[in-house]
């Protein structure tokens, strides 16, 4: 009997690329309402940079700055109505399949965590002062 081998680990890089120019999914498996997506652009205006970190794939597909991006579309489009000119993502350039991209895809989106209910009523209470930054959205008391 023969083993399957085990699939190489990645060996993803942080590199700058301008938002404008990467590759959006054709499809993308999630979704945000307007109201969701207008907080995301005010906390990246605000924050000017993004604070987590989307990660595309170009392994000589796609020309250097024009990779596809498997996750964190919103983002990237959030940090172009920002005004951002440049981001950090996370680059996978180790060669893939369509198939291995599209199972990536799914995991990122797939799995959520959920928020405990007391937790951020608690971490609210805890702001004294947010002079500029994101803003929270109001937890109910």
């Amino acid at each position: 009997m023969t083993a399957t081998p085990r699939p190489t680990r990645l060996q993803p890089r942080l590199v700058r690329r301008d938002p404008r120019l990467l590759t959006r999914l054709p499809v993308n498996a999630r979704y945000m309402t307007k109201e969701e997506y207008d907080r995301l652009v005010e906390n990246v205006r605000a924050d000017g940079c993004l604070t987590s970190v989307p990660l595309v794939y170009g392994a000589g597909e796609y020309e250097e700055g024009r990779e596809l991006v498997l996750s964190g579309n919103h983002r990237i489009d959030a940090a172009v109505d920002a005004g951002l000119d440049e981001i950090d993502v996370m680059l996978i350039d180790d060669p893939q399949e369509k198939d291995q991209l599209i199972a990536r895809q799914i995991s990122h989106n797939s799995i959520a965590g959920k928020d405990d209910p007391a937790t951020p009523k608690q971490l609210y209470d805890e702001i004294e002062d947010v002079p500029s930054g994101p803003r929270p959205r109001e937890i109910s008391r």
